[in-house]
């Protein structure tokens, strides 16, 4: 059983997880949103080996995901916090990697590979690092549900500001740096400077955000004493996995960033072939986060509030596969376009809260049932399946390209590229998000709560 420790959370401490949602989305999406176009319109480099990278970093996350959770439930400082130290571990030599990705070491394309593959593997470490205190600070902080809905209503926002700058600043501050024509189209010999700079820019921004979230906020959250708080590395799968919400959970978290990652990834594409210019990918990701805001501020508490966190996890979805509709219908027009993504954005208002809020109390349950914190192996995994999940878009981005004829040098591509690219907009998002909808009806764990409350309460006035 958990306790709690001091006066629950300060305007400050919000604006602290606030920051830190900022920064971490920031890196994600920036480096999400367009490595390997990086990769393949930059350095050059065939869509279908650019693709292999990241997926090779896959199988390495699969390795290191699950060793950091282990380590950090196993391993708390001398303040009894095993979360917010991870940060000046892994804050620096993160940012360093991130530069490094988009850097354009002048070399052979194969050479260029393999610098790539052992940097990604330096900085998808790292990136474990950080994603475990971003997806489980907010569970250690306060185990009140009206905080926990507050704290990722900040997080939401901060993350907003952090897909702003890591998906839309890129293209106009390259446009300041004079890397783009007047068409809104890279300029292919000063491309390489401008995306160097541009990360840069946004590693300072990261370093900044993160230690400002390590220096205002506290995990409140502890195992109470006397409680053996040791776990074998199979027993902690075994604890995680025997637990059907928290299975569901995971499922709905990956292909939640699927979703978010076709958007933000191939609509780069669409725009540039699509619509015929690169920078208008700034307006369509400019609707999702208008759209994201907009819920998250004005809608999301009252309905919250009023229908619960599983309905509102519900509404969310139904709201993203809705988006989806008209652009199924009409995946040339402006207008479905602009549907889609702010449609989905206001969808994924409800997504963020409702679901961090949700694994916050399955965090709660996993220590009820087993007498131990899971909270960073419980991060740790939603850190493993984000970066499946960007492997997944990744490789099928890649190989879809691939396989339908597409060629970075071609201004107007094959039909049947263009066709892909409408498919993982469209009809993709809008299947997965109908599983996600079956999963969240099999995850109401409201049952579970009352009992875990009831059971506390017992011990409580037995003095056990």
């Amino acid at each position: 059983m958990s306790t709690k420790i001091g006066e629950g959370m300060s305007l400050k401490e919000k604006l602290g997880f606030g920051t830190y949602s900022c920064t971490y989305n920031l890196i994600y999406y920036f480096k999400a949103s367009y490595y390997l176009f990086f990769l393949t319109n930059v350095l050059g480099i065939g869509v279908a080996a650019a693709g292999s990278v990241v997926a090779a970093g896959a199988v390495w996350d699969a390795v290191n995901d699950p060793l950091i959770g282990y380590y950090t439930i196993n391993h708390p400082n001398k303040k009894g916090e095993r979360i917010r130290n991870l940060i000046p571990l892994s804050l620096i030599p993160t940012c360093i990697c991130l530069i490094l990705l988009f850097t354009n070491f002048h070399v052979s394309d194969m050479a260029a590979l393999i610098i790539s593959a052992v940097v990604f593997f330096i900085y998808d470490s790292g990136l474990t690092c950080l994603g475990t205190v971003y997806c489980t600070m907010n569970t250690v902080a306060t185990n009140d549900q009206g905080e926990r809905t507050s704290v990722n209503i900040h997080r939401s926002i901060g993350g907003c500001l952090g897909t702003v700058i890591g998906t839309l600043a890129c293209f106009p501050i390259l446009s300041v740096l004079g890397v783009m024509d007047e068409s809104g189209n890279l300029i292919a010999e000063n491309a390489d400077r401008g995306f160097f700079i541009v990360a840069c820019i946004f590693a300072a921004i990261i370093i900044v955000g993160s230690l400002v979230h390590y220096f205002t906020t506290k995990e409140r959250i502890r195992p109470m004493e006397g409680d053996d708080q040791a776990t074998g590395f199979l027993e902690m799968f075994k604890i995680l996995f025997s637990y059907k919400p928290f299975v569901n959970m995971t499922l709905i978290v990956m292909l939640d960033n699927i979703i978010l990652l076709f958007m933000t990834t191939v609509v780069v594409y669409y725009a540039t072939y699509v619509t015929g210019s690169t920078e208008t990918s700034t307006y369509y990701q400019g609707a999702y986060i208008f759209g994201q805001l907009l819920c998250t501020i004005f809608l999301v508490k009252a309905v919250d509030n009023r229908i619960g966190h599983n309905r509102s996890l519900i509404l969310g979805l139904i709201l993203f596969a809705v988006s989806k509709i008209p652009f199924v219908l009409f995946p040339s027009s402006e207008i479905a376009a602009f549907i889609n993504f702010g449609l989905s954005g206001i969808g994924s208002g409800f997504l963020f809260v409702a679901i961090n809020v949700i694994v916050s109390n399955v965090c709660d349950l996993l220590e009820w049932r087993s007498g131990k914190r899971m909270d960073a192996s419980v991060g740790s995994v939603s850190g493993f399946v984000c970066t499946i999940a960007a492997a997944v878009v990744t490789e099928v981005l890649a190989l879809s390209l691939s396989v339908t004829g597409f060629d970075a040098e071609l201004t107007v591509q094959p039909a049947a590229a263009i066709d892909a690219i409408n498919v993982m907009l469209g009809i993709a998002p809008l299947v997965l998000a109908v599983f996600m909808i079956i999963f969240a009806k099999k995850t109401d764990i409201e049952k579970d709560l009352k009992q875990m409350k009831l059971d506390y309460t017992s011990k409580r006035d037995e003095g056990i």
